[in-house]
């Protein structure tokens, strides 16, 4: 069992006193900072692997997602960015593997709705369409998807 060491960092700020927070692993290695607010997590946060690399980072309002989020793999490279609202994913996700765009995606309440569009060296390669998470639709020309789409 880990053991996670605490540390508070008070500041006042107006009327609506923050607490700045950090937390560690047994390691010694940070795992987790940001603001709390009334013993709610607020503004933008940072967590962290237990190795000391970036593991997600974006805003919080009343301990729920919000804005625009980013995600990292184990060794620092990007693993996906996007949107949250009201903690769901929404709007365009872009995904990534060996540091390059893989797909990205369009959501609406957490599931995917819309376009995901899949790449290949740089180059769209493929696309579907979504409703509810729902695939409805799938391309694999651009001749294809704009006659089924224009």
């Amino acid at each position: 069992m880990k053991l996670l060491i605490s540390l508070l960092f008070i500041v006042g700020i107006g009327a609506d006193d923050k607490t700045y927070v950090k937390q560690f692993y047994s390691n010694g290695n940070i795992k987790e900072e940001g603001w709390v607010s009334e013993n709610v997590k607020s503004g933008y946060w940072f967590f962290y692997y237990d190795n000391g690399r970036i593991k997600e980072e974006g805003g919080y309002n009343n301990n729920i997602r919000n804005k625009y989020w980013k995600f990292y793999y184990a060794d620092g490279t990007r693993q996906m960015e996007g949107r949250f609202k009201n903690g769901l994913a929404s709007e365009w996700w872009v995904f990534y593997k060996n540091n390059s765009v893989m797909k990205k995606a369009e959501y609406s309440n957490g599931k995917q709705n819309g376009y995901t569009l899949y790449y290949n060296n740089g180059k769209l390669a493929m696309a579907e369409k979504y409703k509810d998470d729902k695939k409805i639709g799938q391309w694999s020309d651009y001749a294809s998807f704009k006659r089924d789409n224009w």
